[in-house]
């Protein structure tokens, strides 16, 4: 009986939060603007209301209104659910309230899965409203969300969210940040994982229809489905540096109600109190929705001064910025692209980079890390041919002892005619030189381009340089995976761009970009660089992280399934405990997800107690940055057991890539059906725990 009164009071809930009006009620101010589109679907719409006092002068804080509904159902129009439109115009608040696309439309659409598409939008709606700040008199550096269910945890997954604006990106809207002030939320979902809504709920089947399983099968799925389900739930992307966030319940929703328990809540908050990341979670002193609460704290909080952490991780400038060291010395090297009439007197400071990328990267990242004291050096010289740098390579390479080094140079090999193998043997001789000078340098390489402009129309001499610059192209692939250097396909980034633009807006002879080709060069570059080299890098290498989450996803279980050969402990510090699982046959997976990237080139592992044959023979680690896409960091084989019990052995790889998820991947033992450690450790992580 008392199960069946609470599985009604969930179902009266979704009725409520989740009922699509078809207009506001009288107690909703009539919007500003309605139907607004942000894309082309019919439901990419959205609408907005413009504080009174809002002008040019005084930009308004924004409230980002999200609705629920399971991302199945549900309008914008049910607003007046979560906040009071009203009081949020007459505190100096604008607001916006979104439509999106059904989970269901996503099906039909083939988008995979299908809560991209309600995500998605949530993300782009808020890029589109930052695009209209002029218009709108919106403060863009003062925007928080809210909604309810569904809507809450899309809130969630925009306020924990790395920014996912494109700085390289030709379209305006998608360059905008997505980063929230704050974010204030009622009964939301804070995971996707369905392993997390089992060990934290004693009885919910929700979720799967996200990830199109059925709710039964979900967990079932989840394997399969991790690297979604990590790239879509906001639990997932928690870190040191996010916004505050206030989540509401109501007194009759206490108990344990499936997927609008505040377990949900009280698990994000423990994580969060863990990075030292405010995390408000209350229930209101009176029955009804707490459109009350949700609207007093987006007021205190947008009027009021920055809440810890948020200040450091708004990017007001919409790009994301790569981590350098200190005084790090940034080298440029090519042909007339990178040359640019640069001077050749370094003491005229006005001229000595030219007017390349290079002077825009320079100008960029000068402005945006002043505390950074970088050194940027360009050393092109138009007509260069690859076998040219390598002729002055000790002088205006090596003796530069720079700690980067990029590389564009092909297109006067390509005019010269000069072999392919030549270039590839030029190419590698120069990066051999640099690597054994600095073995820890980091490098960037770009490809050769053209577009068909200028003297490159004739349909002819086009085809023929385009053959042999995508030959060239194919080599500097091919040396940016040997000698581990970011790779960016600037020909790939120009044939785009020229089907906005036609080529001779980016190229004015095909071969040479205007200013706006090499702006759209540096954008790529730092882009490319934020993603290899993230700003969190260097400050992780210097603190004590927080904790690190640890998994087996492989689905092996302990032996017997006793606690005390579980996974967790292997990261214990007790040798009198051992993790033991049975392998079945098939590889056994141990997996860490970091807080933060952290560069690991060194692991060790100690033997446990007893049983040499289960010590394993092979393994490899992988490094990733998603826990999708994985790069294999070490492979060993046909190694020796433990000379004895109890025995720690430590072993090195060489890596400088920051990763966010480490794998240990078991594929051999000396025989046994099990594998067991005492410990596992990997360099400088600690403070690992189960999740």
């Amino acid at each position: 009986m008392k199960t069946g009164i609470i599985i009604a009071i969930v179902c009266l809930m979704n009725t409520l939060v989740h009922a699509a009006p078809s207009s506001y009620p009288d107690s909703v101010p009539k919007p500003t603007q309605t139907n607004v589109a942000y894309g082309t679907h019919q439901r990419q719409v959205l609408d907005f209301w413009m504080a009174p006092q809002a002008s040019n002068a005084h930009p308004a804080p924004l409230v980002f209104y999200i609705h629920g509904g399971s991302w199945q159902t549900g309008s914008k129009e049910i607003i007046r659910g979560c906040v009071d439109v009203k009081a949020l115009l007459e505190a100096g608040l604008s607001v916006v309230a979104i439509n999106y696309r059904y989970v269901s439309q996503a099906k039909e659409a083939g988008i995979v899965p299908p809560v991209k598409a309600p995500l998605n939008d949530a993300a782009r709606a808020l890029q589109f409203v930052r695009s209209k700040a002029s218009e709108w008199h919106i403060d863009t550096t003062r925007i928080g969300a809210t909604g309810a269910s569904a809507g809450g945890c899309s809130s969630l997954w925009l306020a924990y969210h790395d920014d996912m604006a494109d700085p390289a990106s030709l379209d305006p809207i998608a360059r905008q940040s997505t980063r929230l002030f704050c974010a204030s939320v009622r009964v939301p979902q804070t995971s996707l994982d369905p392993q997390h809504m089992k060990d934290w709920l004693s009885r919910i089947t929700y979720g799967g229809h996200a990830f199109n399983v059925s709710n039964q099968d979900f967990l079932q799925s989840r394997p399969k489905l991790l690297p979604w389900i990590k790239k879509y739930s906001p639990y997932a992307h928690v870190s040191a540096d996010d916004p505050p966030v206030a989540i509401y319940y109501d007194n009759n929703l206490k108990n344990d109600l499936g997927a609008h328990s505040p377990q949900f809540a009280f698990q994000l908050q423990k994580r969060c109190r863990e990075l030292d990341l405010f995390c408000e979670v209350r229930y209101a002193e009176f029955n009804g929705y707490r459109q009350y609460e949700a609207t007093r704290y987006l007021i205190k909080t947008l009027k009021g001064p920055a809440p810890k952490n948020t200040s450091e991780k708004l990017n007001t400038n919409n790009h994301a910025l790569p981590a350098f060291k200190k005084g790090s010395r940034l080298l440029f090297i090519g042909d007339s692209i990178t040359d640019m009439n640069r001077g050749r007197n370094e003491r005229d400071r006005n001229h000595y980079l030219g007017h390349s990328f290079v002077f825009m990267i320079a100008g960029r990242l000068g402005m945006d890390q002043p505390h950074a004291q970088l050194d940027f050096y360009n050393r092109g010289i138009s007509g260069n041919t690859v076998a040219q740098l390598k002729a002055r390579w000790q002088k205006d390479a090596i003796d530069m002892r720079p700690d980067l080094l990029t590389i564009l140079i092909g297109t006067n090999d390509v005019g010269k005619k000069v072999k392919p193998q030549a270039f590839e043997n030029d190419y590698r001789a120069i990066l051999s030189a640099s690597r054994k000078a600095n073995p820890k340098l980091k490098i960037v390489l770009l490809d050769p381009f053209i577009l068909q402009s200028g003297g490159l129309k004739n349909e002819q001499v086009w085809k023929a340089r385009r053959s042999a610059t995508d030959q060239l192209r194919t080599i500097v692939a091919k040396l940016a995976k040997e000698f581990d250097a970011v790779h960016i396909k600037t020909q790939d980034l120009f044939d785009s761009a020229a089907k906005s633009s036609s080529p001779d807006y980016w190229m004015w002879d095909g071969i040479h970009p205007l200013p706006q080709g090499h702006e759209l060069m540096a954008r790529q570059w730092i882009k490319a660089l934020s993603k290899r080299w993230p700003q969190e890098t260097l400050t992780a290498q210097t603190r004590e992280p927080a904790q690190a989450i640890l998994t087996c996803p492989s689905g092996h279980l302990p032996w017997k399934n006793l606690s005390e050969a579980h996974i967790d402990k292997s990261v214990d510090g007790d040798l009198k405990t051992k993790w033991c699982y049975v392998h079945h046959g098939r590889p056994l997976q141990w997996q860490v997800q970091l807080p933060t990237p952290r560069v690991v080139s060194s692991y060790s592992f100690t033997s446990a107690n007893d049983m040499p044959k289960r010590d394993p023979t092979e393994w490899k680690w992988q490094g990733s940055m998603d826990g999708a896409e994985w790069t294999l960091l070490d492979h060993r084989k046909n190694e020796s057991p433990f000379p004895k019990r109890l025995f720690k052995r430590s072993y090195s790889f060489e890596n400088t890539q920051a990763y966010t998820f480490y794998r240990l991947t078991l594929l051999a033992n000396q025989g046994d059906g099990h594998y067991q450690f005492a410990e596992i450790a990997l360099e400088g992580i600690k403070n690992i725990t189960k999740p």
